[in-house]
């Protein structure tokens, strides 16, 4: 069974969960297509654990988590095809992960900001491009087709704004029920 799964980054728990109620259901995860396509082949039911592993082409990754799971955790990676994550299932119970949770959800909150901050710039360069070439009348025809750009770019930033803000808000309820145990 194939199903595509949209996900926003601030919303892995869910996937997570989701993964876990299909694996109890007897459908296990087989292989990821291009992030959102996901394979599941029949099996018997079990109690499993997901953990999404984000892969970025920036300075910082999670690459520590990827060992840690692998090593100490016993998780076995999930089969994947051009995804900017790595899937792991194990036996182990999400009270053991809960360092790599925690060290995931401030990973993510770095990437959204980074991305957000990034598309507002772009935005904001390709406006004052636009509203230069209307200045100095270089652009003349075509000037709403090129108007998209900017705001593609100043949409998708408010995107990832919202996804840092819900995941800030998530760190700080996270942190806060841990310290009041």
């Amino acid at each position: 069974m194939k199903k595509y799964i949209f996900f926003p980054l601030w919303k892995i728990e869910s996937l997570e969960e989701y993964l876990e109620s299909m694996e109890q259901k007897g459908y296990r995860l087989d292989n990821i297509s291009y992030s959102h396509c996901f394979s599941f082949k029949e099996s018997t039911p079990k109690q499993m654990n997901y953990f999404l592993s984000i892969k970025s082409f920036s300075w910082l990754n999670m690459g520590c988590c990827d060992y840690a799971l692998e090593s100490r955790h016993n998780a076995g990676q999930i089969k994947s095809k051009m995804c900017f994550f790595a899937m792991y299932r194990t036996k182990e119970q999400k009270e053991k992960l809960s360092l790599l949770y925690e060290a995931r959800m401030d990973y993510i909150k770095i990437i959204l900001l980074e991305k957000a901050l990034t598309e507002l710039f772009l935005s904001i360069l390709y406006a004052v491009i636009i509203i230069s070439g209307i200045i100095t009348s270089s652009i003349n025809k075509g000037i709403w087709i090129i108007g998209v750009i900017p705001a593609i770019c100043f949409c998708l930033s408010v995107y990832h704004f919202f996804g840092y803000f819900k995941q800030k808000n998530k760190c700080k309820n996270y942190e806060h029920n841990n310290l009041n145990r």
